[in-house]
């Protein structure tokens, strides 16, 4: 029998009973499944479909045996402190005078969370390091953690936790030797009161959770800013509505913790959202964690049943604050931020502070946004009609901007260049970007402000920048430019290229906003007879006709019959869609003239009726592309030689920090007579 306030060290070794493994895979089995998620994408929590894969996987094919082996392969022990026993690694280098580092998780992490990185800091030499990195690894679980003990009292907050890490190391004999240590989340707090409290042999203390920033004049800042966007993901989500949990968890831990420690499906949500929320990846968290790294840590706290306990952890730290100063050596993460306009689901954009984002591939760059826009498909973004655009992105894929940093690969575009952002990434080599198909490129497309952090933002990280990027000439209109970011491409390739406009041809544009109004100007570069404009607005038409329509036609009533008079009752040529509603869908294919393409430009978020009781014996064509900015240098050239005067589409101007007002604004476009809006970051 080990007293309570036994020091000693006892070696630990996992060996999981098989009927606690054959419950779980019960209890899986019995899952009683809530319905389906009334959104597209994770704003009401985990989707059904995506936790029922995971625990279909759990049950069927996770092997614990794996990980439990990966725990044995580690030295680990226990050792009782104020009557709680503390659960640890002890990993020590094979370099006799490694720095002794303890390092500290926190939550919903575990000592596994270090698992790619103990080789590394034992063993520096066969990760191309020298001796002189080399550490003596001590790594506990926090208490009411897998696998150390669970506090029956109140009291064990990261002070007490502090002190029992104190003890532990003076335990292990690194009191004369001297140490360091490091923490996160939780960790970083204990971590602080171990620099508060100094216990003996203590020599520096460093955390990458940032809760407050030392005086300008002791700050040493670390000028390398390789993976700054991964480590501050959770500050990006922080108030973004991702808090809940926190509120749960530090008012009511046990009610939450009934629900954790019975049911293996609540356990794995609960954590599950976590690993997604709080990663670095574009819109996969698998390309970030794995299943079985995922339910590895999920195991842990399954098996230790610590839902409940670690989630009082919440509760006891609540006011985790202490003007104490800290007087040994810190060191601490603190990143550069920038302002940024943030989807949060159900409708909200909110300006908040986000990381500058870091190159993560040799072919990226980071541009500096002096200007940039909001495009239709934001505020269908807004709606939810993007169930590929999470909340917590940044939205915006068209500015222009100068060149901030250029990754290694980069050859066309250096530091300090001013450039067009493409709305559309390419990498110009794979099968799609060599049929010019760049909109279906298979490590791009549309993926900035959709799939990764876009352009409304102080900066944003491009991928593939050598042929995702146009240089600017110097002197050029760049509120002008941004507009060949997207809608004017997206208009001549869309709309004209793909309705085949022809000299001498009647074009009919259904829908006379920024991008029917960028085909309406297109258009008559081949010189088409007629270009006639429908729309619900009659400020609109009149902005069409200003612009070169020849005709300006309300939307409704006898509409149809009015096109027919105006092309001696054949209908048009090209019928253009420039919407996305299924009644404006239904309008064009009356309009067509016998052989006439329509193309469909609008981004529908619905389904629409295709009418081929009147189409099929007049030989028509429908087409439909995402924009693939093909045109986009010529567009650029037209523009510096005053053939193009995008401009004309800009109606209104606004300071990025006023960019919820820029959204209110174009979203009720009507009411404020907006075309585009130009946002100034600079």
């Amino acid at each position: 029998m080990v007293s309570p306030d036994s020091s000693s060290i006892r070696p630990f070794k996992l060996k999981v009973p098989e009927p606690d493994l054959e419950d779980l895979r019960t209890r899986l089995r019995l899952t009683r499944w809530p319905d389906k998620e009334a959104v597209t994408n994770w704003s009401q929590g985990v989707p059904l479909t995506a936790l029922q894969e995971l625990c279909e996987y759990w049950q069927d094919r996770y092997d614990w045996r794996r990980c439990e082996a990966l725990l044995n392969s580690y030295p680990q022990s226990t050792t009782t402190v104020d009557g709680v026993e503390i659960y640890f690694l002890h990993i020590r280098s094979k370099y006799d005078n490694a720095l002794p580092l303890l390092i500290t998780h926190g939550w919903p992490g575990s000592v596994l969370e270090f698992r790619h990185i103990i080789d590394m800091l034992v063993d520096p030499e066969a990760h191309d390091g020298t001796a002189e990195d080399a550490f003596h690894l001590v790594v506990p679980a926090l208490p009411g953690y897998a696998f150390s003990g669970k506090p029956k009292q109140t009291g064990w907050d990261h002070q007490r936790t502090a002190h029992a890490w104190g003890e532990l190391m003076q335990r292990l004999g690194y009191a004369k030797s001297g140490w360091v240590a490091q923490g996160g989340d939780w960790g970083a707090f204990v971590v602080a009161s171990l620099g508060q409290q100094r216990p003996k042999g203590l020599k520096s203390v460093h955390f990458n959770s940032i809760f407050f920033d030392p005086k300008k004049e002791v700050q040493t800042p670390i000028r390398d800013k390789k993976g700054e966007e991964r480590a501050m993901h959770f500050d990006r989500r922080r108030d973004g509505g991702f808090r809940g949990y926190s509120l749960q968890q530090s008012t009511r831990p046990q009610t939450i913790g009934y629900g954790l420690s019975d049911s293996p499906v609540a356990q794995a949500a609960w954590i599950y959202e976590k690993f997604r929320d709080w990663s670095h990846h574009d819109g996969d968290v698998e390309t970030v964690f794995s299943k079985d790294e995922m339910l590895d840590t999920i195991m842990l706290y399954w098996l230790s049943n610590s839902g409940a306990s670690s989630a009082r952890y919440y509760w006891e730290c609540g006011s985790a604050t202490t003007a104490i100063p800290v007087e040994i050596p810190v060191g601490k993460n603190t990143y550069s931020k920038m302002k940024a306009l943030v989807y949060g689901g159900n409708g909200a954009v909110t300006i908040q502070d986000r990381p500058v984002p870091a190159i993560s591939s040799p072919t990226d760059a980071i541009i500096k946004v002096t200007k940039t826009t909001i495009c239709g498909t934001d505020l269908h973004i807004r709606k939810g009609d993007v169930a590929t655009c999470q909340p917590g992105t940044i939205l915006g894929h068209e500015g222009v901007g100068i060149v901030h940093e250029a990754g290694p690969s980069v050859s066309s575009f250096k530091k300090g260049d001013k450039v067009l952002i493409s709305c559309i990434s390419s990498c110009a080599t794979c099968e799609f970007c060599r049929k010019g198909m760049y909109s279906h490129c298979t490590s791009g497309g549309w993926i900035l402000g959709n799939k990764i952090d876009g352009t409304q933002a102080e900066y944003v990280r491009v991928p593939h920048a050598d042929s995702s990027l146009h240089a600017v000439p110097d002197g050029a209109d760049e509120a002008a430019l941004v507009m060949v970011s997207d809608i004017f491409p997206t208009g001549l390739e869309c709309g004209v290229l793909n309705s085949k406009v022809q000299p001498g041809g009647t074009v009919v544009v259904v829908g006379a906003g920024p991008v029917g109004l960028a085909a309406i100007i297109t258009a008559q570069m081949y010189s088409p007879s007629k270009v006639i404009a429908i729309d619900t607005d009659n400020a609109r038409l009149e902005v069409a006709k200003k612009l070169g329509a020849t005709d300006g036609l309300v939307s409704g009533g006898d509409v149809v019959e009015q096109v027919m008079k105006l092309t001696d009752g054949k209908g048009c040529d090209s019928v253009i869609e420039a919407v996305g509603i299924p009644a404006t869908f239904d309008l064009c294919q009356k309009l067509l003239a016998v052989g006439g393409v329509l193309a469909n430009v609008g981004v529908h978020g619905t389904k629409v009726d295709l009418q081929l009781q009147d189409l099929w014996d007049k030989n028509i064509s429908i087409t439909t592309r995402l924009v693939d900015t093909v045109t986009t240098p010529m567009l650029l050239k037209l523009v510096q030689s005053g053939k193009l005067q995008p401009s004309q589409l800009i109606t209104h101007r606004f300071k990025l920090s006023d960019m919820e007002n820029a959204y209110k604004t174009f979203g009720e476009a009507a009411k404020h007579d907006a075309l585009k809006v130009i946002i100034e970051v600079d």
